[in-house]
């Protein structure tokens, strides 16, 4: 018995112990379930609240536009369920080569500071940006190292890009991630050298992006502006000029003029077709002006000629008519007793001195020879009229009009620095011809600046030159100069649109157009244009006048005398043709 007790209580033990292995094993596996699922659920809402984040700062930076997404190998951190259009582009996989720029918003996935240089190298290689265009993107850093940003941004700003954010996704447990923004024209940011102002956003709050667009603030950073033949000779009321001191006081930037500048902004005269040609990114057009060709004054007429060209063709038609008619008339009505011979001297004297010898029977013959005296009477005093003023001041023949006629002249053409820089612009094959027409007539002046150009002409005005309009007037002006007979041709050098161009500054592009639309729409750049007519009226009028009164001299009479001395020998060869005809027939 006592040893059936010992075997039950043995018994008893063993299925105790049994018991409560399997009670702390249970225990085990549930405390380890529950520790995976939380675990789980942590991670799975980090996730989640990371791909938001990524999808929100999306979302406040490019709005709809196209998206082009990079990254190498895997891409973790890009969401991909975002209703933008995007471009999915795998940097580890062969790029084919672009024709064309076509992207402008990236979105990189960056893990180390070497994919950032390749992708940077790899994409301007194959042209999905120029080496002019990268400026003009922006770009999106998607990164979980926190200690890159600052070499991010420095990296990129040197690369010419200024619209750059970084999102930093933290896989932490508490699963915050903060986006940098910077502007490389802040204070303390050295015009994009070095990244000391960073701001920063958390998720888990509203967010915005700090960088203006277009900026209005650069902070005294220094701006060159390289002069190009086109605008290098300018005056005090050139657009240009206008438009940089404007630049200088609203943008808050530092003019640099020095040759050899390092400054990090550069801007530069552009024609727009040339510069879209180029792969330049221009602004708006500022001025517009047009390029004439100087032509050689023409020459007085005659003293004859001036008896003819004081009536137009119509008008000598007119008299030749009337009096035809009226000789016509008056023999007819005199009934064909006087012969027309005589009646045609008869209606010359009455054209030239308005009165006749005696008038005859006839009342109707009579009223037709009284109306033609007064229209007679009439035709004299507006001849004599305006033949005192020819002489005095006689007409010039017709100016040369256009191309055609400047080669048949076959004189020198010259063209100024700004034409040149033009017509390498605008060179076309089909106006081969012609440039070899222009080349073959040599210049006399070796230079191209405008004034030497005037200069040289006003001294021997024997040759053509192709200058814009507004250098025209102001150098004329300032030489003292009346504006000489010019014509438009624009055949070969079209009207200039002028802009501003850049190669790596694009960015301030748009801050140029804010100021170039501000000063159109105010009506400034007009002003300017009234002032500089004003000016140059009064300095016209300070030029000695071209056509002056003055006393009625001998030599106006020229034409006149040549004309009475033909008269006299003709009568003089007519009274001796009479007498011979007269000794010989008595």
């Amino acid at each position: 018995m006592f040893n059936q007790h010992l075997t039950i209580q043995f018994e008893c033990c063993n299925r105790s112990n049994t018991t409560m292995k399997i009670t702390v094993f249970a225990s085990c596996v549930i405390f380890l379930s529950f520790l995976s699922t939380t675990i789980s659920i942590s991670l799975k809402n980090n996730q989640t609240s990371s791909k938001v984040c990524t999808e929100k700062v999306i979302k406040m930076i490019f709005g709809d536009e196209t998206l082009h997404y990079v990254f190498k190998e895997s891409s973790d951190l890009l969401p991909f369920n975002i209703k933008n259009p995007r471009v999915v582009i795998n940097i580890s996989n062969p790029i084919p080569r672009m024709n064309r720029v076509v992207a402008k918003n990236f979105i990189l996935e960056v893990g180390n500071l070497d994919f950032l240089k390749k992708f940077l190298n790899s994409f301007r290689f194959v042209g999905i940006w120029t080496e002019y265009e990268p400026v003009n993107a922006r770009l999106l850093v998607i990164t979980d190292h926190l200690w890159r940003v600052e070499m991010i941004f420095s990296l990129l700003w040197r690369h010419g890009f200024t619209y750059v954010a970084v999102l930093v996704i933290n896989k932490d447990e508490d699963g915050r991630s903060s986006l940098f923004t910077a502007n490389p024209y802040d204070v303390q940011n050295h015009c994009g050298y070095v990244p000391h102002t960073i701001h920063v956003q958390r998720c888990d709050y509203e967010i915005t992006d700090p960088i203006e667009r277009p900026i209005r603030n650069y902070h005294g950073c220094s701006v060159v502006f390289h002069f190009t033949m086109l605008t290098q000779y300018s005056d005090k009321f050139d657009r240009k000029s206008f438009t940089i001191s404007m630049v200088v006081e609203m943008l808050n930037v530092t003019l640099d003029q020095s040759q050899k500048s390092q400054a990090k902004i550069g801007l530069r005269d552009e024609l727009l077709v040339s510069g879209i040609k180029g792969g330049y990114r221009m602004s708006h057009v500022y001025t517009r002006d047009i390029i004439v060709w100087i032509v050689p004054p023409t020459t007085a007429i005659s003293a004859l000629e001036i008896l003819a060209v004081n009536f137009d063709l119509e008008v000598w038609i007119l008299v030749s008519v009337i009096f035809a008619l009226f000789t016509l008339a008056w023999y007819v009505l005199d009934n064909f007793k006087t012969s027309l011979g005589e009646i045609v001297l008869k209606t010359f004297g009455i054209t030239l001195f308005g009165s006749t010898s005696r008038f005859h029977e006839s009342t109707r013959l009579r009223f037709v020879i009284l109306c033609y005296i007064i229209y007679s009477v009439h035709i004299q005093t507006a001849y004599v009229s305006n033949l005192t003023r020819l002489m005095t001041s006689p007409p010039t023949r017709q100016p040369i009009r256009n191309l055609k006629e400047l080669f048949e002249a076959d004189i020198p053409i010259c063209l100024d620095s700004s034409a040149v820089y033009v017509l390498s612009k605008y060179s076309l094959l089909e106006h081969e011809k012609i440039y070899k027409s222009i080349q073959s007539k040599s210049c006399p002046s070796i230079s191209r600046n405008p004034r030497v150009l005037l200069g040289t002409w006003s001294a021997r005005p024997n040759f053509s030159i192709a200058i814009p309009l507004r250098t025209l007037h102001a150098q004329a002006l300032s030489l003292r100069l009346h504006t000489p007979n010019y014509f438009i041709d624009n055949y070969i050098l079209p009207p200039l649109m002028q802009t501003f161009a850049t190669v790596r500054s694009g960015f301030i592009i748009d801050s140029l157009n804010v100021i170039i639309d501000g000063l159109t729409e105010s009506g400034l750049y007009d002003k300017l244009d009234r002032d500089r007519k004003f000016y140059e009226d009064l300095k016209r009028r300070e030029l000695p006048q071209e056509e002056e009164v003055v006393a009625l001299s001998l030599e106006h009479l020229n034409g006149i005398f040549i004309v009475y001395l033909f008269g006299v020998v003709l009568s003089v060869m007519g009274f001796i043709v009479e007498l011979i005809i007269h000794r010989v027939s008595t």
